[in-house]
């Protein structure tokens, strides 16, 4: 069978503190309790900032601008698939704030704090990239 590669986004957005916002998988979802970047999988014909947009407004029920890819990394997945994450810096708008559509838990995090959360075993090489400039 051929390997397939599967387009993922996951949002990289600053508030006007310049925090991060990272999520929790819910429980009955696989990884649950991990933090994660908020995002998923691209629609067919559908571009990376759109699928962003639309994957927020569906988990997050968040308006948010899209600005650049910043970083993108490939992982195998156990079913023999791969996935490239694309990484996407987006402002959330004025007056959106995120509500918890799928009883994730959510928190805006300080990008010298990020390591402090039990990230994804995807998510933590970008977690990592963040936090270089404050590591001296």
């Amino acid at each position: 069978m051929k390997q397939q590669i599967i387009d993922v986004v996951a949002a990289v957005i600053y508030d006007c503190g310049g925090r991060i916002l990272a999520c929790q998988r819910p429980q009955g979802k696989p990884l649950a309790g991990f933090w994660e970047f908020p995002g998923g999988k691209v629609e067919p014909g559908e571009s990376l900032g759109r699928a962003l947009q639309r994957e927020l407004q569906e988990e997050l029920a968040l308006q948010v601008t899209v600005l650049d890819e910043i970083y993108q990394l490939t992982v195998n997945t156990a079913d023999g698939n791969r996935l490239l994450l694309h990484f996407i810096r987006a402002l959330k708008q004025p007056g959106s704030e995120p509500v918890s559509c799928e009883n994730q838990h959510f928190q805006w995090q300080a990008i010298n704090q990020l390591e402090t959360l039990d990230w994804l075993e995807s998510d933590k090489e970008f977690v990592r990239y963040l936090m270089q400039p404050y590591r001296g």
